[in-house]
This record gives structure tokens, C-alpha cells and sequence, in this order.
């Protein structure tokens, strides 16, 4: 699994939303025109030549449900020396002076004032853990397939073999949400020692050695503020799905056939979420806050599928067909700029639109 930082793409997801279902009432629209014209070629078909071969291809549009994100932020540490612009901790030495301090920049050393500031905003409103479901998706697959026997059951022609295919689904999920609490803004000061810092940002460790500042801060500001936060993520991607399974087709009757598919399935999602965080305060001593980012997963998802479908027979070679399928997979989890993400993946649902052709 990679975890990524990446740019902040457009948050005009209800238009392209919009947009998807547009293309896919023409596409559908125009798909369905073509079966009409198909099916009324298909009535003078005399039904006297067989396929060919026992290849074959399944092709169709595919509709998804049940798609679940769950978000969880992680708190900063509430340990003293952990500030939102650095941190101040204990070193080797166990004194009250420490190497074992950083900052964001260097702005925050003051030589004139012999002293570095550090930063921490606390109570601010969380986003805490939320879950939100996908609407629709939709995607599509092509599935080749090989027959491998033909029988009769009680005068029904039965008939399977193996498939392989290949699926294409995007995904898109939004969430925003605001929220109100009564934050401090804290203002820490520690003693420089009458050294000059170093060029930030700046990360001391443990074991050192590096310039020595004050463990404890030699003066406190505290400032109380409403605090009013506005959040809003998305997560977007696509899911690749490979399938490997079992099919098998029964007459119902003329020129009906039930069918029926299961295997394994295995999905690649390829997944970024981003994310903006925008909070206000009443008072003006307190600075707005601004974070924004993008955290990317990519894994493999192994589980299981199941398919039916009913069919109409056009032709010998030819048909079209209108079914629904479940797909099992384990869920995918990725973390990054301190969320954990969940993406539910058992049960997935779909209803499938499409076409089967028998060389």
C-alpha cells in the first residue's frame, strides 16, 4: 500500500456526479435503441446455424451500491512540549535544558528577546470519526468466457464453462459538516540560552547533540475564543476488478435463458482523499487556521463474486441480457495527516445491463 501527499483537485463533485448520470441515460438510451433494432433483425432469424466455437464475451454496464467510507482523525499528544508548530521534549541528559526541540520556522526564534515561541491550539472543533455511503457508481466489464460442457435436464439445455474478465467502477464520496466549540490559544515561550537557532524548520533528537533551549517555557499566554470550524472531505478513485470464476446457462424457454456466474474477484482501488478544514475565531487575538491536504491508497482487495442474470436470445450467437450480482471483498484501510480510513467493502451490490455474444 503507497500513501501519498498530492494537489488539491476541484471540490465540484455534485456536478460531476451529474455529469456521470447525464453520459449514462445517452449511453443507456442509445444502448437500448440498438438492442430494438437488433431484436427486430432477430425475428426473422431462422435459428438454423450454430456458434462456431465455444468462445464467447460478455459485455455490460454495471451500476454499484453500498460503497461505505468511515474517517477517524487522530488527536495531537496533550503531553506538555507537543505544540501544533513543534514540540520541546526531554534529552539524554534528563536536565532542564534540551536539544530534543523543533520548529516549523524560524520565525518563531526571537534572538533580540533571547526566547523561541511555540504554538497550541486546544478544544478546537474535531471531525472526531464519521461514516458516509457512495450513491450510485457506474462503471462496466468485459468478461471472456469458454464453454466447457452441454447437457440436457429434464429436456433443458444446460450449458458452462469458465470466465475471466475485467471491470471498471469509479468511486466518489463527500462529506462536510461544522461545528462549534470554546478553544484556548496558547502561546508558550522558552529561553534560547543566548544561542542563535538554526534555520527552520528545525527537528533536534533525543541522543543530540544541537543547540540547548529551556525545557519548560519561561512564560504562558492563554487566550479563550469560539471557535467555528468548516470541514469538507472527498474521496475519489477508481476500483479495477479482475474476476475468475464459473458460469452456467439454463433454457427457461424459448429464446429465455437463466445464467448464472461465481468466482473470484480482485480489486485494485486506486483512492485519494482530500480534504480542507477552515476555523474561525471571535476573537481577533487568535489566528484563523487553515489545513488542506491529500492522502492517497492504493491496495488489492481479494474476495468473491456471485451473478445471475436473464437473457433474451436474439439470435443464436447473439443476446442481451438485465441481472444483479454481490460482490464479498475485505475492507481497505489506509491512514495519512493523522486519519485513519476505512473503505467497507462486504457487501457490494450491482445491477448489470448488457450483451453476450458466442463466436
Amino acid at each position: 500500500m503507497d500513501t501519498a501527499i498530492r494537489s488539491i483537485p476541484d471540490f465540484s463533485n455534485n456536478t460531476r456526479q451529474r455529469f456521470k448520470v447525464m453520459k449514462f441515460a445517452r449511453c443507456l438510451g442509445a444502448f437500448i435503441l440498438l438492442l430494438s433494432g437488433i431484436f427486430a433483425m432477430g425475428q426473422y432469424d431462422d435459428w438454423e446455424e450454430e456458434p462456431e466455437s465455444d468462445w464467447g464475451f460478455r459485455f455490460s454496464g454495471r451500476a454499484m451500491f453500498n460503497l461505505e467510507l468511515s474517517v477517524t482523525e487522530s488527536s495531537l499528544p496533550t503531553a506538555a512540549g507537543y505544540y501544533d508548530d513543534g514540540f520541546a521534549l526531554p534529552d539524554v541528559s534528563g536536565s532542564s535544558t534540551t536539544w530534543n526541540w523543533g520548529y516549523d520556522s524560524a520565525s518563531q526564534g526571537n534572538v533580540a528577546a533571547n526566547e523561541v515561541q511555540f504554538t497550541r491550539l486546544n478544544n478546537l472543533p474535531a471531525l472526531g470519526s464519521y461514516s458516509e455511503s457512495q450513491g450510485v457508481s457506474f462503471g462496466g466489464e468485459l468478461i471472456g468466457t469458454y464453454e466447457l460442457f452441454e447437457t440436457l435436464l429434464k429436456d433443458k439445455v444446460i450449458v458452462g464453462g469458465i470466465e475471466l474478465g475485467y471491470g471498471y467502477q469509479p468511486v466518489s464520496i463527500d462529506y462536510s459538516s461544522n461545528a462549534t466549540t470554546s478553544a484556548t490559544y496558547v502561546q508558550s515561550f522558552h529561553s534560547l540560552g543566548n544561542v542563535v537557532p538554526p534555520a527552520g524548520p528545525y527537528a533536534g533528537t533525543f541522543d543530540g547533540p544541537g543547540p540547548l533551549i529551556s525545557l519548560s517555557p519561561v512564560r504562558t499566554i492563554s487566550t479563550t475564543a469560539n471557535a467555528t470550524s468548516s470541514y469538507s472531505g472527498e474521496l475519489s478513485g477508481d476500483f479495477h476488478i479482475v474476476k475468475v470464476g464459473l458460469w452456467g446457462e439454463m433454457d427457461l424457454a424459448e429464446r429465455w435463458t437463466l445464467g448464472l456466474s461465481g468466482g473470484l474477484s480482485s480489486v485494485y482501488a486506486d483512492t485519494v482523499y482530500s480534504f480542507r478544514n477552515n476555523t474561525t475565531f471571535d476573537n481577533p487575538n487568535v489566528p484563523a487556521q487553515s489545513e488542506s491536504g491529500n492522502i492517497g491508497g492504493r491496495e488489492w482487495m481479494a474476495g468473491i463474486y456471485t451473478q445471475v442474470r436473464i437473457q433474451y436470445n436474439i439470435t443464436e450467437n447473439f443476446g442481451a441480457f438485465v441481472g444483479g450480482e454481490v460482490e464479498l471483498h475485505s475492507d481497505f484501510d489506509f491512514q495519512g495527516g493523522g486519519k485513519q480510513f476505512v473503505m467497507e467493502m462486504a457487501p457490494l451490490y450491482g445491477g448489470i445491463l448488457g450483451i453476450n455474444w458466442q463466436f
